[in-house]
Order: C-alpha cells, then structure tokens, then sequence
C-alpha cells in the first residue's frame, strides 16, 4: 500500500466527514494554539517533498498528538500542552502514516459520523 499525499488525506476526510482543519509542514506551524479541530503535519519543512504525517486534535482541554511511529513530539508543538502516544504502531519501513492518522482521527470522530 502505498503513503497518502495531502490531497489523499483531504479527500479521506471529506468522505468520511472528518472536520479537519489544516494540513502543515513543519515550519508552517502556527506559533500559537490554533482553534479547536483535527490538524496533520508533515515533519518535512515546506521546501521539502513530505516525510512523515503525524496528527493533532486540539480541543481547548486535553490536546492530542498521534504519531504512528511514536517518536518524540516535535518542538514546535510542544507549547500546545498535548498528551501524545507512547506506543508505534507503524514500522519504520513502513509508509502508512497517513492512514494510521486517518484512522485516528475517524475514530475520534467516530461518533459524530452519520
């Protein structure tokens, strides 16, 4: 199976009513908490082709932050004050980022889908 692109995951979203806010490359994340709703970021800069996709869930009281491979939360989130995932679900030969952060994010929307 082959990686999603940012367009694949907008489009996932759309399908399966997934409010998604933005998609950010690293350098193009905001300085400040952004407005409640689901974030992906890309650990590539914007000069860059994409690396690997992560997801953030930003609700005004516990913030989340899901990386398929577990690693350390980036620095530029850290002042969102989120509680992240220890566990990888993902190898590090794999390319399936973007749909484990698809997955994440259905299943915490998962009930408010129709």
């Amino acid at each position: 199976m082959e990686g999603l692109t940012d367009y694949d995951i907008v489009d996932w979203c759309k399908r399966y009513n997934i409010p998604l806010k933005n998609i950010f490359m690293r350098d193009e994340i905001p300085k400040s908490s952004p407005p409640n709703g689901f974030y992906i970021i890309n650990f590539d800069d914007s000069s860059g082709r994409g690396t690997h996709w992560v997801c953030l869930y930003i609700n005004g009281q516990q913030n989340l932050y899901f990386d398929p491979l577990a690693t350390p939360v980036l620095e530029e989130v850290l002042p969102f004050n989120v509680l992240a995932n220890t566990y990888a679900l993902q190898s590090n030969t794999s390319k399936l980022c973007g749909h484990w952060c698809c997955a994440f994010m259905y299943c915490l929307n998962g009930s408010k889908n129709p």
